[in-house]
Order: structure tokens, then C-alpha cells, then sequence
């Protein structure tokens, strides 16, 4: 459902632009002058209209991709935080997955079915704990 939300958005959003352009292409003489007033006007509306959905169009995308993604839902607010409080000394989490379900690189996050994995992600921490 959030997708057709999408595709809606964009047509709505860049339909006006469309329009305006055929207006320029088909409603000009050879000597690329207005074939009519009401053209002239509708062809002037449509220039402003398609503006303002540019922008509206640049403003609802990361709300959608903050809608429907987690992923891009937890970048986000990394880098606000990371922006807003620089002070703050906050761990980086990798992502391991793109799923719903968040899943870290930490070594209690993951459960290995071998002892020498275990081994591993824990050397892999200690690296990670010292850079």
C-alpha cells in the first residue's frame, strides 16, 4: 500500500510538469508564439504550478523513505544525534540485515552455532572496542 502511495505522489507531483510541456510543444505556432490567450495563461499556471509540486515533490520523498524503511528511519536519527550532540560518544551499529528487525554486530547480539565463531566475533569486538 505504501508504494502505490508512492507512485501516486510522484505522478501527482510531476504530472503538472508534463502537462506544461505539452502545452509548449503543441500549443505554439512554428514561430513559437501562443496559438491562443487561453493557452498562453494555462501554459503561464501550469510553469507556477509544476514549481511549487518540484518542491512539494522534494519534501514528502524522505517522508515516505522514513515511512516505509527502517533502515533509512535509523540513519536518520544517527545523524541528527550525531549532528545536534556532537558530545555524546555513541557506539556505531552495523546493520546486518535489511529486514525489520535490527540486527547488530555485537557479540550478544548474534548467537554462533560453533565455538570458533564465537572466538572470532569477540576478536572482532575487541578490534573494533580499540579503534
Amino acid at each position: 500500500m505504501a508504494h502505490v502511495a508512492v507512485v501516486i505522489a510522484f505522478f501527482v507531483c510531476w504530472a503538472p510538469f508534463h502537462a506544461q510541456r505539452l502545452v509548449a510543444i503543441y500549443g505554439t505556432s512554428e514561430d513559437h508564439l501562443a496559438k491562443s490567450p487561453v493557452l498562453l495563461s494555462v501554459y503561464y499556471f501550469l510553469t507556477y504550478l509544476s514549481g511549487v509540486f518540484y518542491y512539494i515533490s522534494t519534501c514528502i520523498n524522505p517522508i515516505f523513505y522514513h515511512i516505509m524503511s527502517n533502515k533509512f528511519r535509523d540513519a536518520f536519527k544517527n545523524t541528527i544525534i550525531r549532528c545536534c550532540c556532537p558530545s555524546k560518544n555513541l557506539p556505531i551499529v552495523q546493520r546486518c540485515s535489511y529486514t525489520t528487525v535490527p540486527l547488530s554486530r555485537h557479540v550478544n547480539s548474534l548467537k554462533p552455532a560453533h565455538k570458533e565463531n564465537k572466538e572470532k566475533l569477540k576478536r572482532d569486538s575487541i578490534r573494533r572496542d580499540n579503534n
